[in-house]
This record gives C-alpha cells, structure tokens and sequence, in this order.
C-alpha cells in the first residue's frame, strides 16, 4: 500500500503481511514519513489473518494489543472486514490451517499410494528409516538384466517377469563397468551417461 492512500486508512483496520510468518488485523494508528526513506507504519494488533504458512504450529507472530512498527510495503487493504475478536479470529485461522493440512495429508497419502503400486512392480516396499540401517548392502538394490526382445531392450528383474522398457526408464541405475558400480541413466540403446556426464558404451 502506498503512502497516500495509507492515510485513508489511519485509525481503520488494516492487515500486517509478514509472508510466511502470517498475517494480521490491525488498527493503522500512525504513518511516519521522512523524506527519502521508507514510510513506517505503526499498527495495534487486533487478531490473525492467517497463521504462519509452514506445517509446524507456530505461535502467531504478534498478539492482542502489540503495537508494531513495520514497512509500509507491509501494509495491505483487508480482503473482508473484520469485527471480531483476537481469540475469534486465532480460531478462524487455526480452522482454515487445519483444512489446509488435510488438504496436503490428503494429497501426500495419494502421493503415497502411487509410489506403493509402483514400488510392488519392482518387488520393493517403501522402508523405514531405522529399518535400513539392519539391511544388508545387497538388499537395498533390486538387480535388472537387460534383455532384447523384438529389437527393444527391456531390463528385466532378475526374479520376476516383469520388464521396463530401457529407453525413457526414470530412475537413476547403477551398471558394472571395468569392475566398479556407476550410476548413470540410459542414452539410447546399450550406452549410459555417468553423473559427470562420460558416455559409457
């Protein structure tokens, strides 16, 4: 908001924008201009717009009754107005973040779902932290052969029948080369590129 019409709004609510801190009601209560600086604003806080954006429950920012001084870059017109209370409006923006972290857990368990049912097609699980460390170094990979069947090269699990086909694979392989292991990804028929970008053939 600029300065002008920040003067509209002196002794009327307005909101504090602190980003991914959240932002608050206030009462614009003065407007300090020096010349070639940054107009300052002070604001007396009245309630909670929007707790902090991160998944952690943060404590708001500012409480009832604090007067901030903050950039008038952070002052902006409300989207609704409000008369209610701090406490009604710590509830309101407790409701909305509960909302959105069901949104998310929603889209997360999906997420989740879909990495299950692909995991299965390569005959792995997803594993928990503290169970890789028992694991042996054998038993975190999954061995492919790559087999060629109508002039397309498939790697094939070497237990299963499932095939991916080579080409376009999007995982990140490890290939036996002059007796060490190299991660690469495929490019084009039975050449690799290495992570520092040699071409193995």
């Amino acid at each position: 908001m600029n300065r002008a019409k920040a003067s509209q709004y002196k002794g009327q609510t307005i909101v504090v924008d602190e980003g991914k801190m959240g932002s608050y009601f206030g009462i614009l209560t003065n407007i300090d201009a020096l010349p070639n600086k940054p107009w300052m604003a002070s604001v007396r806080i009245t309630g909670i717009q929007a707790l902090p954006a991160s998944a952690d429950l943060h404590e708001p920012m500012y409480l009832e009754g604090e007067v901030v001084e903050c950039l008038g870059t952070k002052v902006k017109e409300p989207e609704n107005e409000y008369t209610g209370s701090y406490e009604s409006s710590f509830i309101d923006a407790l409701q909305k973040k509960g909302q959105w972290l069901q949104e998310k857990t929603a889209q997360y368990t999906s997420f989740l779902n879909a990495i299950e049912k692909k995991l299965q097609f390569y005959n792995a699980s997803l594993t928990n932290v503290g169970e890789i460390d028992q694991k042996t170094e054998d038993e975190s990979f999954v061995y492919y052969s790559i087999v060629k069947v109508n002039d397309i090269l498939y790697l094939q699990e070497d237990t299963r029948d499932e095939q991916l086909e080579l080409e376009g694979c999007p995982f990140t392989l490890e290939i036996e080369y002059k007796h060490q292991w190299i991660k690469c990804t495929p490019a084009g028929g039975l050449s690799f590129l290495s992570e520092n970008g040699k071409l193995i053939l």
